[in-house]
């Protein structure tokens, strides 16, 4: 009975450890932000097989996408939820932000990569002036080299 008792005060040890805790939390944002990041390359992906051509109706299904992803993290950077998991969150609409900035400028690869320099330069800016966790910075760097990466090695979005 004593060493289960040990074993049980070892464990809740380990999570309670500010260091642990934060690489844990790193590690969780990290699986479900390139999981998030397949639903919304897929879904943009979908969005354009189905789009008619030519604008500005070919814009349409990707507005109505982005006012869905608005209104949803609307609601969710409203909650009440922990911060890992509106951190979790924020990989999608970073990663639909920075897919709409290289599709948009594919044919000119730094001007994209300048503009979500930018992007990314605002959005910390905001979340410095809201003294919010290390979390949400580390979705959108994570998302951002995700997106560097894949510029860097000339894949397509």
């Amino acid at each position: 009975m004593k060493e289960t008792k040990k074993n049980e005060n070892k464990k809740s040890h380990i999570i309670k450890n500010p260091v642990w805790r934060s690489i844990v939390s790193a590690l969780l944002i990290s699986i479900f932000g390139i999981l998030l990041f397949g639903v919304t390359f897929f879904s943009y992906y979908l969005f354009s097989l189905i789009s008619p051509k030519g604008l500005p109706a070919s814009q349409i299904p990707g507005i109505v996408g982005f006012c869905v992803v608005v209104i949803i993290s609307c609601f969710i950077f409203r909650s009440k939820w922990r911060p890992l998991i509106k951190a979790i969150y924020l990989t999608q609409p970073a990663s639909l932000l920075f897919l709409k900035i290289g599709g948009s400028f594919w044919q000119e690869p730094i001007i994209g990569f300048l503009i979500s320099v930018f992007a990314v330069l605002v959005i910390f800016f905001f979340f410095y002036r809201m003294k919010i966790s290390w979390m949400y910075y580390y979705a959108i760097i994570f998302m951002g080299f995700i997106f560097s990466s894949m510029l860097l090695t000339g894949q397509d979005i």
